[in-house]
């Protein structure tokens, strides 16, 4: 999917900030599991590089790390930068695989 399609992908908490933040990513697969509490797991691209990001989110600040912390738009922003995590050719084509696998 491309990351602009993360809307129609599905929704969680963050993703429709993701964007606006990484504009250049291009994520190709993930998982995203919303409810009140949830998780994204998103592995991409960029053409050159490999990445995958992933992240828990709660649905208030009494659950959600971030909130409970009163970060910021712009705080939260280099927290999820943080959580990218580049990955060779080989070590990605086996993250799509066990994503592929989980479905």
């Amino acid at each position: 999917m491309k990351i602009n399609d993360l809307e129609n992908y599905g929704s969680a908490r963050y993703t429709e900030n993701i964007p606006n933040w990484f504009g250049n990513l291009e994520f190709v697969s993930g998982t995203i599991e919303n409810d009140y509490q949830g998780s994204v797991e998103l592995v991409g691209t960029n053409g050159e590089k490999y990445y995958s990001l992933s992240y828990s989110y709660g649905s208030c600040s009494g659950c959600d790390a971030w909130e409970s912390e009163n970060l910021s738009s712009e705080q939260i922003e280099k927290e999820i930068s943080d959580l990218i995590v580049e990955y060779s050719k080989e070590e990605y084509e086996k993250l799509l695989e066990r994503l592929k696998e989980n479905k």
